[in-house]
């Protein structure tokens, strides 16, 4: 920032400047060591410069130089790509038009940036965010960047300093990418180690069920990748299943205690992923069943442990309904002591009036 700032000007003017913008229009923060982060005070003066850059976009090219981080060039391309209302109306229609009109000398630009941070692990971290934004950008404008993109992918994918990915939607988009690029040219993936890499960036940050679906049905479509014959994506994948299938069975009781219902449509859930894999068989198969059986066990045991006080594992002020509470629905008001059966349909009444 020092060197674009003082190219007309002394370095007492620039820190001169500094101190007057602190404050009202800046924020500035030591980092670790002698790292120094300067930031805009508050949204309006992002706001302020989003709409001066939309009605000057020249001054793009000066933003995007080698002097600033590649994750502030991402943001102000996601800028020229954001939009209200569906059809799309863009928030900055003149940056977004200079952006698509100098695609060419913007991509010699962001891909500077990228080998150069690239090499230093100081500035590079979340290769998938990074990535996943151009990804973004280049889908919406079309500005001829897929295959450079794919070869950084490959290029990051081959190196030992890619930080693991947190988000899958991101990772999966990269790794689409690559087999995009792969099928284009013949089934190369120009390089397995790389591929294999986001491939198990993706099974790190798979949550969902969704997640483990989308990412098996994409590789039952692109089984006929020459490449992919050598690698059993789909044995990896359903490994990874089993054992979040295996943890979800084995912890459903403590998360649905006193939840009938709630265990159930899990079970149903768990089916519905194992069949989609192609897991639904064997070992894991006997203990669905097994869980399906004892789910009215589990809730019996809920129901006398209600019943006999014993209320250190329960957080009942989550379960008033009607200002009466679980503990007092054990009694009738005649102060007989319910059955469990008694217990059971009333505490069922209460919990459907929960959910």
């Amino acid at each position: 920032m020092k060197k674009v700032a003082t190219l007309d000007s002394t370095p007492i003017d620039y820190k001169n400047a500094l101190k007057v913008l602190e404050g009202s229009w800046i924020t500035i923060e030591k980092q670790s060591g002698r790292d120094i982060a300067v930031a805009f005070a508050n949204p309006s003066c992002r706001d302020f410069v989003l709409s001066f850059l939309d009605e000057n976009p020249d001054y793009l090219e000066v933003l995007a130089s080698d002097n600033v981080a590649l994750r502030n060039v991402c943001n102000i391309l996601m800028y020229a790509i954001a939009a209200v209302d569906d059809p799309p109306t863009y928030k900055f229609g003149g940056l977004r038009h200079y952006v698509k009109n100098n695609a060419n000398e913007l991509a010699s630009v962001v891909a500077r940036l990228f080998s150069r941070e690239q090499r230093s692990e100081k500035f590079f971290s979340g290769t998938d965010v990074i990535l996943g934004a151009l990804l973004e950008v280049e889908k919406n404008l079309s500005l001829g960047w897929g295959d450079w993109l794919a070869r950084a992918a490959l290029d990051v994918g081959e190196s030992d300093d890619r930080s693991y990915t947190v988000d899958f939607q991101k990772a999966y988009k990269v790794l689409a990418l690559i087999c995009s690029y792969a099928r284009v040219r013949g089934g190369s993936l120009g390089g397995q180690n790389a591929f294999l890499l986001w491939f198990e960036a993706c099974l790190e940050s798979a949550q969902e069920d969704a997640d483990w679906v989308d990412l098996y049905d994409f590789f039952v479509e692109n089984d006929g990748l020459p490449e992919l014959s050598s690698i059993d994506v789909k044995s990896m994948i359903k490994s990874a299943v089993l054992d979040s299938v295996e943890s979800d069975l084995s912890n459903l009781h403590a998360n649905y205690s006193g939840d009938p219902e709630g265990m159930r449509e899990r079970i149903r859930e768990i089916k519905s992923i194992a069949s989609r894999v192609g897991i639904d068989d064997g070992d894991i198969a006997s203990r669905i069943r097994w869980t399906e059986e004892h789910v009215a066990d589990w809730f019996e045991e809920d129901l006398s442990g209600l019943a006999d006080g014993e209320s250190e594992d329960v957080d009942y002020s989550l379960r008033f309904v009607g200002g009466v509470s679980p503990m007092s629905a054990v009694s009738s008001s005649s102060g007989r002591s319910l059955g469990v059966d008694d217990t059971k349909r009333q505490l069922e009444e209460m919990f459907k009036q929960l959910s």
